[in-house]
Protein backbone atom coordinates (compact mmCIF):
# COMPACT_ATOMS: atom_id res chain seq x y z
CA UNK A 1 0.00 0.00 0.00
CA UNK A 2 1.66 3.08 -0.67
CA UNK A 3 0.05 5.32 1.88
CA UNK A 4 1.67 2.68 4.48
CA UNK A 5 5.20 2.58 2.46
CA UNK A 6 4.93 6.60 2.50
CA UNK A 7 4.41 6.77 6.41
CA UNK A 8 6.95 3.87 7.05
CA UNK A 9 8.98 5.14 9.65
CA UNK A 10 6.45 7.30 11.51
CA UNK A 11 4.16 3.70 11.68
CA UNK A 12 6.99 1.80 13.07
CA UNK A 13 7.47 4.48 15.77
CA UNK A 14 3.39 4.52 16.28
CA UNK A 15 3.65 0.82 16.37
CA UNK A 16 6.63 0.94 19.31
CA UNK A 17 4.42 3.52 21.60
CA UNK A 18 1.47 1.56 21.15
CA UNK A 19 3.12 -2.53 22.56
CA UNK A 20 4.65 0.42 25.36
CA UNK A 21 1.19 1.44 25.89
CA UNK A 22 -0.07 -2.03 26.91
CA UNK A 23 2.48 -2.48 29.34
CA UNK A 24 0.25 -3.09 33.11
CA UNK A 25 -1.18 -5.50 35.92
CA UNK A 26 -4.61 -5.94 34.48
CA UNK A 27 -5.61 -9.73 33.14
CA UNK A 28 -6.12 -9.79 29.88
CA UNK A 29 -7.63 -11.98 27.79
CA UNK A 30 -5.10 -10.88 24.95
CA UNK A 31 -7.37 -12.95 21.83
CA UNK A 32 -10.76 -11.00 22.33
CA UNK A 33 -13.00 -10.83 18.95
CA UNK A 34 -16.39 -12.36 18.72
CA UNK A 35 -15.79 -16.07 18.10
CA UNK A 36 -13.83 -15.87 21.57
CA UNK A 37 -17.29 -14.59 23.37
CA UNK A 38 -20.29 -16.61 24.24
CA UNK A 39 -23.86 -14.31 24.85
CA UNK A 40 -26.45 -16.38 26.78
CA UNK A 41 -30.50 -15.76 26.01
CA UNK A 42 -30.41 -13.16 29.06
CA UNK A 43 -27.24 -11.11 27.51
CA UNK A 44 -24.47 -12.62 30.24
CA UNK A 45 -21.29 -12.59 28.52
CA UNK A 46 -18.68 -15.21 28.72
CA UNK A 47 -14.58 -15.23 27.33
CA UNK A 48 -13.92 -18.43 25.77
CA UNK A 49 -10.44 -19.49 24.46
CA UNK A 50 -7.60 -18.19 27.03
CA UNK A 51 -4.68 -19.38 25.34
CA UNK A 52 -2.95 -15.95 25.05
CA UNK A 53 -3.46 -14.43 28.68
CA UNK A 54 -1.50 -12.05 29.97
CA UNK A 55 -0.88 -8.82 32.11
CA UNK A 56 -1.52 -5.66 29.90
CA UNK A 57 -3.22 -2.62 30.18
CA UNK A 58 -6.64 -1.80 31.11
CA UNK A 59 -7.48 -1.10 27.75
CA UNK A 60 -5.78 -3.70 26.22
CA UNK A 61 -8.71 -6.29 25.31
CA UNK A 62 -10.82 -3.19 24.51
CA UNK A 63 -9.04 -1.77 21.80
CA UNK A 64 -8.13 -5.87 20.48
CA UNK A 65 -11.82 -6.33 20.49
CA UNK A 66 -12.61 -3.10 18.37
CA UNK A 67 -9.90 -3.13 15.84
CA UNK A 68 -11.21 -6.10 14.75
CA UNK A 69 -15.08 -4.75 13.79
CA UNK A 70 -15.24 -4.40 10.30
CA UNK A 71 -17.18 -1.45 9.28
CA UNK A 72 -16.89 -0.40 6.12
CA UNK A 73 -19.42 2.22 6.07
CA UNK A 74 -18.87 3.67 9.11
CA UNK A 75 -21.82 3.30 10.96
CA UNK A 76 -21.00 1.36 13.99
CA UNK A 77 -18.36 4.41 14.68
CA UNK A 78 -15.36 2.53 15.91
CA UNK A 79 -12.93 5.23 16.10
CA UNK A 80 -15.74 7.22 18.26
CA UNK A 81 -15.61 3.86 20.46
CA UNK A 82 -12.17 3.73 20.21
CA UNK A 83 -11.70 7.25 21.92
CA UNK A 84 -14.60 6.65 24.10
CA UNK A 85 -12.81 3.97 25.93
CA UNK A 86 -9.93 5.81 26.18
CA UNK A 87 -11.50 8.84 27.62
CA UNK A 88 -13.13 6.39 30.15
CA UNK A 89 -9.69 5.33 31.48
CA UNK A 90 -8.41 9.26 31.11
CA UNK A 91 -5.57 7.97 28.23
CA UNK A 92 -5.20 10.27 25.35
CA UNK A 93 -6.47 9.38 21.70
CA UNK A 94 -3.24 8.75 20.43
CA UNK A 95 -2.52 5.68 22.51
CA UNK A 96 -5.96 4.08 20.96
CA UNK A 97 -4.28 5.15 17.41
CA UNK A 98 -0.57 4.13 17.88
CA UNK A 99 -2.29 0.45 19.42
CA UNK A 100 -3.74 0.42 16.59
CA UNK A 101 -1.11 1.03 13.95
CA UNK A 102 0.81 -1.73 15.91
CA UNK A 103 -2.28 -4.05 15.04
CA UNK A 104 -2.37 -3.40 11.65
CA UNK A 105 1.92 -3.71 11.78
CA UNK A 106 1.29 -7.32 12.80
CA UNK A 107 -1.69 -8.05 9.44
CA UNK A 108 0.12 -6.53 7.63
CA UNK A 109 3.52 -8.67 7.90
CA UNK A 110 1.65 -11.60 8.68
CA UNK A 111 -1.03 -10.84 5.31
CA UNK A 112 2.72 -12.04 3.50
CA UNK A 113 3.37 -15.30 5.77
CA UNK A 114 3.85 -18.50 3.65
CA UNK A 115 0.57 -20.54 2.65
CA UNK A 116 -0.26 -23.12 5.03
CA UNK A 117 -2.14 -26.30 3.78
CA UNK A 118 -2.53 -27.19 7.72
CA UNK A 119 -4.49 -23.97 8.10
CA UNK A 120 -6.01 -22.49 4.62
CA UNK A 121 -8.18 -20.27 6.17
CA UNK A 122 -5.42 -18.16 8.41
CA UNK A 123 -4.63 -16.67 5.38
CA UNK A 124 -7.39 -14.87 3.77
CA UNK A 125 -8.07 -14.39 7.47
CA UNK A 126 -5.11 -11.98 7.89
CA UNK A 127 -5.65 -10.13 5.04
CA UNK A 128 -8.94 -9.90 5.35
CA UNK A 129 -8.00 -8.00 9.25
CA UNK A 130 -5.05 -6.18 7.28
CA UNK A 131 -7.53 -4.41 4.63
CA UNK A 132 -10.20 -3.82 7.00
CA UNK A 133 -8.12 -1.74 9.67
CA UNK A 134 -6.43 -0.56 7.61
CA UNK A 135 -8.79 2.82 6.80
CA UNK A 136 -9.50 3.10 10.11
CA UNK A 137 -5.86 3.64 11.00
CA UNK A 138 -5.28 6.17 8.33
CA UNK A 139 -8.32 7.78 9.09
CA UNK A 140 -7.25 8.52 12.78
CA UNK A 141 -3.93 9.29 11.13
CA UNK A 142 -5.72 11.95 8.97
Amino acid sequence: DPWLADHLDELRASARRGIDALDGDTLCHSDVRADNMLITEHGAVSFVDWAHASRGSRVSDALQLLSSVEDPDGMLRVNERVDAVLEAHGLPHQVGTDVLTGILGFFVDAARWPYDPRLPSLGPHRRARRDSLLPLVRERWA
